[in-house]
């Protein structure tokens, strides 16, 4: 039942790989399209469709330098989770250079690029020596699982599609000692998603379990996930440091996780975007999950510990699987009542899962298993494609996910969220309903329901003062966030209060360490309005700081050659310095 061949490479691709190709190719085509209607949907929002700074050099720079989700923003949402991702959002760039702002392409991007890791993913098959069958089914299985909708269908889940094209671009670059080759594809991963940092593990796995021999190139890549590491810690001030508070409920309740998962990818009839799993409380109970998990590992290892395809896909499953297993929490502020489970962290994962099944099947080789796991195997297709459909329509518009998840979590707190900001931005009055609801299950420090409570006084009540109490009443409440700060001071600014938009403005600066150049500008244009000397010179300061940022906007410059044209006389250097840069500027 294996395949003849030991090295299969893309340099030797045969009829039969052309025809997986085709096949793979036609599933995702049948399975997706339909979505390719599909709008913006959630984070799209904020990477893409309502960012300011989208596209431009300055969202290009933010990209690299931090958080994902501040690129292109004037302000910073101020989140621990430590998301550095620049090639997405270079990708999401790409997308609106060809296809414009037209989702139909960002979701086309996903869908080819699905396809193509299905298709690496048969070669990976074919190269631990099964057979074109066992491969094929393998690649179509992974192609098709509903699981993935949250990764393919949705334009922001691009993160573990372009993360596991490129790790497994990667492995097969070690494979075959193209070792430069291999380390360029691991920083593309890391640049795409944090948790590719774990790949050496699997290419440790790959020496040591598959080819019984440990390279010296394996420590390259440690290497460079030790300088990631260091470069996240203290050039990007990325805190990826979580509580650890290990006790017997919180290991069975990882225990118990695992094999949700495990359940989620077998009959995935509930299918939601992110799940809340409630820590478990019993000790006995915890310990009975912990004595299940073990017990079932080690059946899989003494049933297949002299295949090594089985052992090796035992062992990478366990290493990319701990990232996102809440070992280290995911979600540090409920730790303690639950743990945050995702389908799309099983996009990569799961490959090792059908390799370790495959392994299986393939030693069940007796006429009754022959036919017996074809008719599974049949059942298994013909559900999924079920789910998949059933799952898909809740992916149709915003509201609908976002009622799809209210209605499946154990803590829809996100939902609420969501459908808040969804009926404001419509002017649909269920907006308050929901920020009651969210109010009810959260800690008074929530940043997002003040906001979304002031965004609804403000746009559709058009009462700025309830907007400015709600934003107080944020801070007053332990809220630390330029999310609030910034517009805060905005609004003072709308009434006229200049020196409480000042204050805020510069309170906003010192607490949120910002060093956006908008916010530099705006504090400025906020000095110049108070028309003394004294605060003419802060505006100076201020302008000043911003053209560091953003030394080619001119804007910039001419507030600030204004400013300090009441400040100095025409003789003044600082004055000629300025109209040096203009008259360059207009040559």
């Amino acid at each position: 039942m294996r395949s003849k061949s030991t090295n299969i490479s893309f340099a030797g691709i045969k009829k039969d790989d052309v025809v997986a190709f085709l096949l793979i190719f036609s599933a995702v085509v049948f399975i997706y399209m339909g979505m390719l209607s599909y709008p913006f949907i959630w984070d799209d929002s904020i990477s893409i469709t309502d960012n300011p700074g989208f596209g431009t050099l300055t969202y290009i720079k933010d990209l690299f330098t931090g958080h994902f989700f501040d690129a292109g923003l004037p302000y910073s949402f101020g989140t621990d989770t430590g998301f550095y991702r620049p090639l997405v959002g270079v990708s999401f760039v790409l997308d609106k250079m060809i296809w414009g702002m037209n989702a139909y392409g960002f979701r086309l991007t996903n869908i080819m690029l699905h396809i193509f890791t299905a298709y690496l993913f048969y070669f990976f098959m074919k190269r631990i020596k099964f057979n074109f069958y066992y491969a094929l089914i393998g690649a179509l299985i992974y192609a098709i699982h509903p699981i993935h909708i949250g990764s393919v269908a949705y334009i922001s889940g691009r993160t573990d599609v372009l993360r596991t094209f490129f790790m497994l671009l990667a492995i097969f670059s070690y494979w075959d000692k193209k070792n430069v080759t291999s380390l360029v594809f691991f920083a593309f991963s890391l640049l795409t998603k944090e948790d590719a940092v774990v790949l050496p593990g699997v290419l440790l796995g790959l020496d040591v379990i598959i080819n019984k021999k440990l390279s010296k190139s394996v420590v390259w890549f440690i290497l460079l996930s030790a300088i990631y590491m260091i470069m996240r810690r203290y050039y990007l001030n990325f805190s990826d440091i979580r509580s650890l508070d290990i006790n017997i409920c919180f290991l069975g309740t990882l225990a118990a996780s695992l094999l949700e998962y495990l359940r989620i990818i077998i009959f995935p009839y509930d299918l939601h975007f992110e799940r809340f799993f409630p820590v478990i409380k019993s000790v006995p109970i915890a310990i009975a999950f912990i004595v299940m998990t073990v017990l079932f590992i080690l059946l899989i290892i003494n049933r297949n510990k002299h295949d090594r395809r089985a052992m090796f896909s035992l062992f990478s499953f366990a290493v990319i699987f701990f990232p996102v297993s809440n070992f280290f929490p995911i979600y540090n502020q409920y730790r303690y009542f639950y743990i945050f489970l995702a389908d799309h962290f099983m996009y990569f994962p799961m490959m090792f899962l059908i390799i370790l099944f495959a392994c299986i099947v393939e030693r069940l080789n007796s006429a009754v298993t022959k036919y017996g796991y074809k008719m599974i195997l049949v059942i298994l297709a013909i559900s999924f494609l079920v789910f998949h459909f059933k799952y898909s329509k809740s992916w149709i518009n915003s509201e609908m996910l976002y009622t799809h998840i209210e209605e499946e979590s154990e803590f829809p707190f996100r939902a609420y969220n969501n459908l808040a900001a969804y009926y404001a931005e419509k002017g649909d009055p269920r907006c308050l309903q929901y920020l009651e609801k969210l109010r009810r299950i959260m800690p008074p420090d929530y940043t997002t329901y003040y906001i979304t409570k002031a965004n609804w006084h403000y746009f559709k009540e058009k009462n700025i003062d309830e907007s400015i109490k709600t934003l107080n009443d944020a801070i007053n409440n332990g809220v630390r966030n330029s999310s609030v700060y910034f517009p805060l001071g905005d609004m003072y600014f709308e009434v006229n209060d200049i020196r409480e938009a000042v204050k805020t403005y510069e309170l906003g600066i010192s607490v949120t360490k910002s060093e956006n150049y908008i916010i530099f500008f705006r504090l400025g244009f906020f000095y110049t309005k108070l028309g003394d000397i004294e605060n003419l010179k802060k505006a100076e300061k201020w302008f000043e700081e911003s053209l560091i940022i953003n030394p080619e906007n001119m804007d910039i410059t001419k507030y600030l050659y204004n400013t300090r044209k009441k400040i100095y006389d025409e003789s003044h250097p600082k004055i000629k310095e300025l109209e040096h840069i203009f008259k360059k500027k207009v040559n």
